[in-house]
């Protein structure tokens, strides 16, 4: 049998799904032509079949050796993509580019890559004149609204998605992809909107369905997101997604046994999903059972999206009095504040401790641990550089080498600031008999600010007769001024102050209240960690964040911390009534 004949017997294997015959009869014909180039580039394919990525990429390669072809070349450059090897990807594309004529999926495939490596405003060009030369091609549309999307530039995709169903108004993936832009914008009317009219043309999309759930259940409607789940269910029983799904509803509702069981379902269909076993972590963590959690919540650090922490600590390392440490920040600045408090719990046990912060919150750690070495995220890498043999972890992480919680949260851990600060504000703002009340009402939280905040033309009804000072960041000077015009008030808001960045001022400026008000934001934990008496208004469900656990009355974190939870979802009127109550006897 000629070499042709074998080459198009193992085709006729391919389509009969016969890959082992196929793959014995290609060797066969490279033992004796090695560099037979369509043997490579069918036995490329058969190991895509058979998804071993590095085998299909050695394959293609030895083919493209022998003689550059578009059509292997571009399934070498979709196989790296797939397998998100972007670098890889970005040097066959560009061989792809620099060999013409080629399809207009090559120029799609390039964008895309470009905007994986960091090479934004290059991606965002070539979409535009993608687009600009091939207005009809409705891949071109949905590429780039993708990466914009991708690039948190919601406007435009939802510009650009709009534009597409001007072309093609039928689309699934134009109204499924512009639906999940409006749920990126908390937009859930037209997600669901969108996301309805995509299912309408296919009622068999496990994605579909599994999306409009979320919607829904951000919606409140949990009883219709249930339902959109079992309808994912029908289509897929048993992939992960269905209970983990179910899960998070759960979990959002603060069920968080019914959680757990759907979670420990996810696992079995699939023992490494990242994703479950973070939440598994969260929900033991709000539950307060911390030795459990810690195995859980460290997938925290390699997550697909969202990943938190600059290292990864699946693997922690042994500590003891010769080790030198290297702790970095993580997550929010008031989640910094909260772990910050762990370290004293280690220091004695280790030879050193190096800790990665911020530059706004430098000063403030420096001046109260003055025993550890305190350096800015900007000089880290050097530093991580120059002590190769220093042992890493995020902060979060030192949870898992607390031996005894109740010792710990039993131990008094009070913060102080520069007299000299403080002693200013004392001056500027201190009438003799006078209470301060500190008052700050706003998230900036991207997901779960809105959750969080609350309206200040609600808050403000609790100032009687003190001295009320904003300790709100952001542009909130209007907001105020409005308040103090409609209700006759007196809200400071010191103009002098740079609340977001220059946080050691703001904690001297809520050191002299003698009582915060305040939503859960950096405020609460600063005034937390300060020991200022402190009530803490949350919300009853979504934007409820593990530490602030509501079963404790007084935060164990924060002992100074009272923490008030909406009873009715949305409302803050019964919290606002039981502050003021508690002001009246303060």
């Amino acid at each position: 049998m000629n070499i042709q004949k074998k080459l198009c017997k193992a085709e006729d294997f391919a389509k009969k799904g016969r890959l082992d015959e196929g793959i014995i009869l290609l060797n066969d014909v490279l033992k004796k032509f090695p560099k037979q180039p369509q043997a490579h580039t069918l036995l490329g394919m058969f190991y895509i079949f058979l998804k071993q990525v590095q085998l299909a990429k050695k394959h293609f390669i030895e083919a493209l050796s022998v003689e550059f072809d578009n059509t292997v070349a571009t399934n070498l450059v979709s196989l790296l993509i797939q397998n998100k090897l972007w670098k890889e990807a970005y040097q066959w594309s560009q061989k792809i580019l620099e060999n013409k004529p080629y399809h207009v999926g090559n120029l799609i495939n390039h964008a895309m890559i470009l905007r994986e490596i960091g090479m934004v405003n290059e991606s965002i060009e070539w979409y535009q004149k993608i687009i600009s030369e091939n207005p009809k091609n409705i891949d071109a549309w949905i590429s780039y609204g993708f990466t914009l999307n991708k690039l948190e530039q919601y406007e435009n995709a939802i510009n650009i998605y709009r534009q597409g169903l001007l072309i093609d108004p039928v689309n699934k993936n134009l109204i499924y992809n512009l639906g999940i832009t409006y749920l990126n914008i908390y937009d859930y009317d037209n997600a669901i909107n969108f996301i309805t009219l995509a299912l309408k043309q296919d009622q068999q999309s496990f994605d579909l369905w599994l999306t409009l759930s979320v919607c829904q259940s951000k919606k409140r409607d949990f009883i219709a997101a249930m339902q959109s789940i079992e309808q994912a269910e029908k289509l897929q029983s048993k992939h992960p997604l269905v209970s983990f799904q179910r899960g998070t509803i759960l979990m959002q509702q603060d069920k968080n046994e019914e959680a757990l069981i759907q979670f420990t379902t996810a696992l079995q269909y699939d023992p490494n999903h990242i994703e479950t076993k973070y939440h598994i972590g969260l929900v033991k963590l709000k539950q307060e059972k911390y030795e459990e959690a810690m195995s859980y919540y460290q997938y925290r650090t390699i997550r697909e999206n969202n990943r938190i922490g600059k290292f990864d600590d699946q693997n922690l390392p042994i500590i003891n009095k010769d080790s030198d440490l290297i702790i970095s920040w993580e997550q929010g600045i008031g989640d910094q504040i909260l772990y910050l408090s762990l370290i004293d719990e280690i220091k004695d046990s280790v030879k050193s401790i190096t800790y990665i912060t911020q530059d706004k919150l430098y000063e403030l750690v420096k001046f109260n641990y003055p025993q550890i070495n305190v350096i800015k995220d900007d000089e880290s890498d050097k530093f991580i550089k120059t002590n190769p043999d220093f042992k890493k972890l995020n902060i979060g992480s030192i949870m898992a080498f607390i031996k005894n919680w109740d010792s710990f949260f039993n131990k008094p851990n009070i913060w102080v600031v520069e007299e000299k600060l403080r002693k200013n504000y004392l001056k500027k703002y201190k009438e003799e008999k006078k209470a301060i009340l500190g008052l700050s009402w706003m998230s900036a939280n991207k997901k779960i600010g809105d959750e969080k905040s609350i309206p200040l033309n609600q808050l403000s009804s609790i100032i009687s007769n003190q001295t009320t000072i904003s300790l709100q960041y952001g542009d909130v000077q209007d907001e105020i001024n409005k308040v103090n015009q409609d209700k006759s008030l007196n809200i400071i808001h010191d103009d002098e102050l740079d609340y977001f960045n220059d946080i050691n001022s703001l904690a001297a400026l809520i050191s002299i209240c003698d009582i915060v008000v305040t939503c859960s934001n950096v405020t609460a934990h600063i005034a937390g960690r300060l020991g200022i008496k402190t009530y803490l208004m949350i919300p009853k469900f979504f934007g409820n964040i593990w530490y602030w656990n509501e079963s404790q009355h007084q935060s164990r974190w924060y002992p100074s911390v009272t923490i008030i939870k909406q009873k009715i979802d949305m409302s803050w009127d019964d919290p606002i009534q039981e502050v003021k109550k508690q002001l009246s006897f303060a």
